[in-house]
């Protein structure tokens, strides 16, 4: 049934919806916009039914829309964010009511850290048993007033890592859930051979700088996004993170030349051709 502009807007106000000062919507997209089924999604995730909704951003990240969602809750507000394209999946959460002001408290263990993020995203990141998520990313983080246990999950298939993932963070503290994170498009990705080998591709590294000793490196073959296409696409590539040989801390050598200590680089697996590069 057609909505006009003023159905939509009667709608969000029956549900509880509102739009944030800054937020610039046209009428197309205010039609295009499910708010029983967004709201829906948030009571679903939060698990709560008393809530007010004020949307503060929407913006296209490639083929989908991000629509970010300030969540009012009687014990304070919470930050999501839904992807319509999903069927309106929350892709980031953040709980900034979570984190411990009480530094004096005892950091909890970090095996029932790992079980809360576990639990967490096993309930909210659908996919999780539809792939072989690994483990890829186990850290503790001390800042100052922030201190937080982060956790990382990836697809891998056959040995290659999809563009699947999903991270959460524990305060290590009050042992709540900061925040949650997601990638998925939904896209079913085929088998892939590369044509360049593992060696071939560390050979392609050493040439692009020459005379340097690589001192320790580690590659992961994966399908992810091609920077140097100009239309959005997945291929197969690997992205190799490497140390050269040099001091770690010293900057310039005696010609006052900035010394390359090393840093990350993306190979397309098919050509050879170097896709992104960054170096420290």
């Amino acid at each position: 049934m057609f909505q006009t502009p003023a159905d939509k807007n009667k709608e969000m106000k029956e549900l509880g919806i509102f739009l944030g000062n800054d937020v610039k919507i046209d009428n197309e997209e205010l039609r295009n916009i499910d708010f029983r089924k967004l709201k829906n999604k948030v009571n679903e995730f939060l698990g709560e039914k008393d809530f007010k909704i004020t949307l503060t951003n929407i913006e296209m990240e490639g083929n989908q829309r991000n629509i970010e969602v300030k969540v009012k809750l009687s014990d304070g507000t919470r930050y999501i964010t839904l992807v319509p394209e999903l069927n309106y999946e929350v892709v980031r959460f953040t709980d900034e009511n979570a984190i411990s002001s009480n530094l004096s408290l005892p950091v909890i263990a970090h095996e029932i850290a790992k079980e809360t993020a576990f639990n967490f995203v096993i309930k909210h990141f659908k996919p999780f048993n539809s792939y072989n998520m690994i483990l890829d990313e186990d850290k503790y983080f001390n800042r100052g007033s922030l201190r937080e246990y982060r956790f990382v999950w990836n697809a891998v298939d056959d040995e290659i890592k999809l563009p699947i993932f999903v991270a959460a963070a524990v305060d290590a503290i009050s042992g709540k859930i900061i925040s949650y994170t997601c990638g998925y498009t939904g896209e079913k990705f085929k088998k892939l051979t590369p044509r360049i080998s593992t060696k071939e591709a560390l050979e392609i590294l050493e040439k692009k700088y020459p005379g340097n000793e690589i001192k320790d490196y580690n590659i992961t073959l994966m399908i992810g996004i091609n920077h140097k296409s100009k239309v959005q696409e997945n291929i197969l590539k690997y992205s190799i993170e490497y140390k050269f040989n040099v001091p770690q801390d010293k900057c310039f050598d005696e010609k006052g030349k900035w010394i390359h200590h090393g840093g990350r680089i993306e190979i397309n697996a098919e050509s050879g051709e170097i896709i992104t590069e960054g170096i420290y």
